[in-house]
């Protein structure tokens, strides 16, 4: 039985990957992707963080018609690079 840290990555393995990549892109299979619906729904969102921002984004992308709203108490959007990394607790905050 082998444990968590007993998987080492070959330079072989590796190449293979890309490999398989390269092929997958030039054979042109593409990720799949959602249809888009069309709606009148009336979504809100609260929220303008990172998770509400991009639960819209994805929202747009997804439904034709709907009319997203998005309620956050401040005026502006404060991004940080690697925020959401210490609000997850894998990056120490400063």
């Amino acid at each position: 039985m082998t444990g968590r840290n007993d998987f080492r990555p070959s330079r072989r393995g590796v190449l293979g990957f890309a490999l398989a990549g390269a092929v997958t892109a030039g054979l042109g299979v593409r990720a799949a992707q959602a249809a888009r619906v069309a709606t009148k729904a009336r979504i809100i969102i609260i929220g303008a963080g990172a998770g509400g921002t991009a639960l819209a984004n994805r929202l747009v992308q997804r439904l034709d018609g709907a009319q997203i709203t998005l309620i956050d108490p401040r005026a502006q959007h404060l991004y940080q690079p690697g925020l959401s990394l210490v609000a997850g607790g894998r990056k120490p905050a400063r």
